[in-house]
């Protein structure tokens, strides 16, 4: 079970909350055949991912159910598509049972999680340029109060949301007929409540990456894939459906966020790399342990796009993991965006942070190559983005390790200048003293 912290009057207003999902170190890993189960700290009792080993023409439905009769335990979910497994409710000494099966090639247990929530600031303009904005469309660190922006980037690309929702009725998310850019979804919380946001991180998370007026690819279709309910609560099981649902089901071309970080899962870790190779571009949160994102998933796979969170005096967030795992870093301290109960913003400091909301904006960047050069695979995209990104200009912790210099780059200024429109703000005389340069062509 994840738990998405929530705000409330006991919460002082100068707390710092962070925004990725956390779940206890691994106590031990599962090999294939040696009836030992990849454990957690905060396991989900009687709960067990069962993953197949790989093969053409595996039927994971009838192995799921002849092991299920075999060993008296009940299967609760069976995956084909993203992951070929199951999960079982199941006593332990079954699951250890199963996990010795020659057909079997791991055995995790479920996990919970925790999600602190993210510090929200009160009465912010809502017509005020959110900084994140301003930073990633220049090189220079001195805020000019603009964001340049083409006005169909994200177009003809869907954005997935693995969250806890979207408000589909927030006008950020409507395009220039009034009409919401959020299409049908679906929901793995079974409240009633489908795939609305009854909690507030999804809302957020969609509103960076493609929010018209917070975020990125101001025209790209959201869908919402709700794992996170009113309580922020979710498990490891309902992120693996979620993948599996954006496998079986995605448009293309197409993005992924999953701004949540679980300790190492190979379960997770092989359904987002099945993921990926459906043709999905994949940007996770690193997490905000200030440790190694080598250590969690998905921010430990190789093929995504794993962000780091950065400040707007482009100091590395003191919150942020770190390590080779990383790689690059997107405004994520105080930043500003949808609000998941009406129909305005937190568009000022402190707003909100995380790598959740970090993460969010590389998919609004990664959705708006993908509109202009729709055929691009994820690895193709994933290159471009960091060779786009702006080299050396955050200031690195001691103890960084191998995380690379990169700050998110928007490569939006590559639009012809007839099509581009700019976002303004007003701007402290402090911040206009140097002008911004722009990008050319080339992202450099």
């Amino acid at each position: 079970m994840v738990t998405f912290g929530r705000n409330n009057a006991a919460v002082t207003s100068n707390r710092v909350f962070v925004a990725a999902l956390l779940v206890a170190l691994v106590a031990a890993t599962a090999t294939a055949g040696s009836g030992l189960i990849q454990t957690h700290s905060r396991p989900i009792l009687g709960s067990y991912l069962v993953e197949l080993a790989p093969g053409d023409g595996i039927n994971a439905q009838a192995i799921a159910e002849e092991l299920a009769r075999k060993h008296h335990v009940n299967i609760k979910t069976v995956w084909q598509d993203a992951l070929q497994g199951f999960v079982i409710e199941a006593p332990e000494q079954a699951a250890i049972e199963i996990s010795r099966d020659p057909r079997v090639s791991a055995v995790e247990q479920d996990a919970s999680a925790e999600m602190a929530c993210l510090q929200k600031s009160a009465g912010c303009a809502d017509n005020s340029l959110p900084w994140q904005l301003d930073r990633i469309d220049q090189l220079s660190p001195f805020l000019d109060g603009q964001f340049a922006s083409c006005p169909e980037a994200g177009k003809g690309v869907t954005i997935y949301v693995i969250d806890s929702g979207i408000r589909a009725t927030h006008h950020d998310f409507y395009d220039s007929d009034q009409k919401s850019r959020v299409a049908e979804g679906v929901s793995f919380v079974n409240d009633g409540h489908g795939t609305d946001d009854c909690y507030s991180h999804g809302t957020y998370v969609a509103s960076m990456a493609g929010g018209k007026d917070s975020g990125v690819a101001k025209a790209a279709t959201l869908v919402p894939v709700r794992v996170g309910d009113c309580q922020g609560n979710a498990t490891l099981t309902q992120v693996i459906n979620a993948v599996n649902w954006v496998v079986q089901h995605h448009a293309t071309p197409a993005v992924a966020n999953i701004s949540m970080v679980f300790s190492y899962s190979r379960s997770l870790d092989d359904a987002v790399t099945k993921l990926i190779g459906s043709g999905v571009v994949v940007t996770v949160a690193a997490g905000n342990n200030a440790s190694d994102a080598c250590a969690f998933s998905p921010a430990s796979n190789p093929k995504v796009l794993t962000v780091g969170a950065s400040d707007r005096d482009d100091n590395v967030a003191s919150f942020s993991n770190l390590g080779s795992c990383v790689q690059l870093f997107a405004p994520g301290v105080g930043v500003g965006g949808a609000h998941f109960a009406q129909d305005g913003y937190w568009n000022c400091s402190p707003g909100w942070n995380g790598t959740s909301v970090a993460a969010p904006l590389v998919a609004g960047v990664a959705a708006s190559l993908l509109s202009q050069y729709p055929t691009m695979s994820p690895g193709d995209v994933k290159a471009m983005v960091l060779a786009g990104a702006t080299a050396n200009a955050l200031h690195m912790p001691k103890g960084y390790g191998s995380s690379p210099n990169r700050l998110l780059h928007t490569l939006l200024n590559d639009c012809a200048d007839a099509s581009c429109d700019t976002q303004t703000s007003p701007v402290s005389p402090a911040n206009t003293t140097t002008p911004a340069p722009r990008r050319h062509s080339s992202g450099r």
